[in-house]
């Protein structure tokens, strides 16, 4: 009898019949299959259901219902197909496309954050740019660094711009000596930085578009902040030329994209299975807000954390720890912060079948491991030779 039954009844994987799950409570709430807090809600209901429960929750009664509801499914499929959301994504795509690992771990990846004075019109007001070009491979290898004088407050700002000082970045908002306003050198390191690197890469994309990438939140501002730099930058003359001639504002047609989404689409490309929500959890972790020697000397100085270069580089701090982990590859004191350097390149070794060593040279049988031994033996000539570069 009962085996008669369990023939008779279709079963279905779990993903369809979350799929199907997900279909009737769209149904009963009046709610869109497109409304992304909707479809978490539903997912979370779902893991906290028995297995009976989801065997009840998606009837069966033939199988011409299992068939028009197959149908149902692969319309949902097609019609919630992850698609790039807008140029940027492209040019991602783009831009990891048909690469191998060897040509991934070599890519150029440009990191960037940001410090502003305020907010006027939907204009960001920039007081610091920090960028950081970065390979998996080698990790950071190179850097830029500025603060910029944006100029006086406007009229109606003050107590903004003075509020987000005290609270954030903690730059002087006006007479500071290590603001620039050579806006044609800012913009010039800032170009060539971004080009040096995707050169290639500008040949195979219709708008020739620079690509960075930056933490979710900060994405507005910092496309913001180029577009301020932009403007400076191609300032005309009475002539309508530009003033510093050499570069356009074609030249700054630079996207601004999710570091997140990248790590992702990395993974993607590896072939290594990773959700989104991983992805972005990886990015916004905390463990890197206080490394040393990893601010911009006068954020180190005042003990601040909010700063562009510093932010630039913890996202690639973030980025090499997530893939470290998957990948395996060498770290180098450019991947991290000289403490955690320390603890991801034992580990590489441990993995590689090497073993530590104690106070007296011999191996330790993994009770107590001597790290500060360790780094001294191991790994002191590779931060002599390699920590310049960080």
């Amino acid at each position: 009898m009962s085996s008669a039954s369990s023939s008779s009844t279709p079963k279905l994987s779990n993903n369809k019949a979350f799929k199907l799950f997900l279909i009737q409570k769209a149904r009963q709430m009046n709610a869109s299959l497109k409304d992304t807090n909707f479809i978490i809600d539903m997912r979370n209901e779902w893991k906290m259901m028995s297995f009976s429960e989801k065997s009840v929750s998606v009837p069966m009664n033939d199988m011409n219902e299992v068939t028009n509801r197959s149908k149902e499914l692969d319309d949902f499929d097609r019609e919630n197909e992850i698609k790039p959301k807008n140029f940027a994504e492209m040019l991602v795509i783009n831009m990891l496309k048909d690469k191998n690992k060897e040509e991934l771990m070599d890519l150029p990846i440009y990191l960037m954050s940001s410090c502003i004075q305020c907010v006027v019109n939907e204009t960001y007001l920039p007081l610091e740019i920090g960028i950081v070009e970065y390979t998996i491979k080698h990790g950071i290898r190179r850097t830029y660094h500025s603060f910029i004088k944006c100029g006086p407050i406007p009229c109606g700002y003050a107590y903004s711009a003075i509020s987000h000082k005290d609270a954030y970045h903690k730059i002087p908002l006006g007479n500071f000596d290590l603001a620039s306003d050579d806006f044609q050198a800012i913009g010039n390191a800032v170009l060539d930085l971004i080009k040096s690197g995707q050169k290639d890469f500008l040949k195979k994309n219709p708008r020739n578009s620079l690509v960075v990438f930056s933490a979710e939140d900060q994405i507005k501002q910092n496309q913001g902040v180029l577009k301020w730099l932009a403007s400076k930058y191609t300032t005309t003359d009475d002539n309508n030329d530009s003033i510093y001639g050499n570069k356009s504002a074609q030249d700054w047609d630079i996207e601004v994209f999710d570091i997140s989404c990248l790590l992702l689409e990395i993974f993607k490309q590896m072939g290594i299975s990773r959700s989104p929500v991983e992805c972005k959890n990886d990015m916004t972790n905390t463990c890197y807000d206080y490394s040393p020697d990893t601010d911009c000397n006068y954020h180190e100085d005042i003990e601040c954390i909010y700063c562009g270069l510093g932010w630039a580089k913890r996202l690639a701090y973030m980025m090499s720890e997530s893939l470290i982990k998957r990948l395996r590859f060498e770290p180098f004191p450019t991947h991290f912060p000289k403490r955690e350097y320390v603890k991801f390149a034992y580990q590489h070794f441990f993995n590689c079948g090497q073993q530590p060593i104690d106070n007296n040279n011999n191996v330790d049988d993994g009770k107590e491991i001597n790290w500060s031994k360790i780094f001294e033996n191991e790994f002191k000539d590779k931060l002599k030779n390699d920590g310049s570069n960080h």
